[in-house]
C-alpha cells in the first residue's frame, strides 16, 4: 500500500534532467500502444501557418504604436517630427499586413480543397476570412478532423470540471488561454454573431436577463460557433440556418 502523499508528490521530490528523461522513458514504454504516429504538414499548410505567424505580430506593433501616437497627440506638447515618423511606420505595418493577406489568399486560391474548406467556415454566421486561415492552420489543411469540444479545448473555451471531495469543489471553468491569436479573433467572431437580429442574439439576450455575465455568455456563443464549423468541416457541407439531420429507418 502507497502513501497518498507518496503518490501525490512524487514528482516533485526531484527534479533532474537524468530523472525526467528516465520518466519520459518509462511513460513511453507503458503506453506505447497509445501513440500516434506524427505527419508533417504540407508545406503550403506551413506556408500559411508562417504568414500568420508574421501577420500576428505585424499587427500587434500596429495597435501599439497606433496607442503612442494617439497618445502623444493628446499631449499638449509634441513633436512633430516623431507624429510624422510613427505614422510613416504606422501606414508601412499597413501595407506589410495587406501584402501578406494577399499571399495568404493567393495561397489558399491555389489548392481546390483549402478554398472550399475555407468557403464552408466562412459560411458559419459570424466566420470571416481570417477565422477560416486559423482554422485552415489547426486543422492541417482540413485534414485531421476534430470535433467541437476538442477544438473548444484546444482554445481553452470548454469548461472543465475541478473537484475533489468535499474540500475542492471549483465547478467548471474553461482553462483561459491557448492560441494567442485564435482566441482573439474568435472572440471577433462571437461578437459579430450575436450583432444581427437572429438565434444568437436571442440566445445572448436571454442569458444575460437570466442573470449570466456578459463574458460567460460569450464563451458560449464561442462553443456554439466552433461546433458548428466543426460540423459543417466534418460533413463537407455548407452551414444551413434550417438544417435537419436525416433519420434513419
Amino acid at each position: 500500500m502507497l502513501s497518498p502523499t507518496q503518490i501525490r508528490d512524487g514528482f516533485r521530490l526531484r527534479k533532474t534532467d537524468a530523472v525526467d528523461a528516465a520518466r519520459l522513458a518509462e511513460y513511453g514504454y507503458r503506453f506505447a500502444d497509445c501513440l500516434k504516429r506524427w505527419h508533417p504538414r504540407s508545406e503550403r499548410v506551413e506556408q500559411i501557418h508562417q504568414r500568420l505567424i508574421e501577420r500576428m505580430h505585424y499587427r500587434d506593433m500596429l495597435q501599439e504604436l497606433s496607442n503612442v501616437l494617439r497618445s502623444l497627440r493628446q499631449h499638449p506638447v509634441h513633436s512633430e517630427a516623431s507624429l510624422s515618423r510613427l505614422q510613416q511606420m504606422i501606414a508601412q505595418l499597413a501595407q506589410q499586413v495587406k501584402q501578406v493577406e494577399e499571399e495568404i489568399r493567393a495561397l489558399v486560391a491555389e489548392d481546390e480543397h483549402l478554398q472550399e474548406g475555407c468557403a464552408i467556415v466562412r459560411s458559419v454566421p459570424g466566420c470571416g476570412e481570417v477565422v477560416s486561415w486559423h482554422i485552415l492552420d489547426v486543422t492541417d489543411g482540413f485534414r485531421r478532423a476534430v470535433s467541437g469540444r476538442q477544438l473548444s479545448s484546444h482554445l481553452g473555451k470548454a469548461p472543465h470540471e475541478r473537484s475533489s471531495g468535499k474540500s475542492v469543489c471549483k465547478g467548471s471553468h474553461s482553462r483561459g488561454y491557448g492560441p494567442t491569436e485564435l482566441r482573439r479573433v474568435l472572440h471577433m467572431v462571437a461578437l459579430a454573431a450575436v450583432r444581427p437580429r437572429g438565434e444568437l442574439q436571442g440566445y445572448y439576450r436571454r442569458k444575460v436577463q437570466e442573470g449570466k455575465r456578459g463574458l460567460v455568455v460569450l464563451n458560449a456563443v464561442k462553443n456554439k460557433v466552433l461546433h458548428r464549423v466543426c460540423a459543417c468541416l466534418r460533413d463537407w457541407r455548407y452551414y444551413e440556418r434550417e438544417y435537419v439531420r436525416g433519420v434513419a429507418v
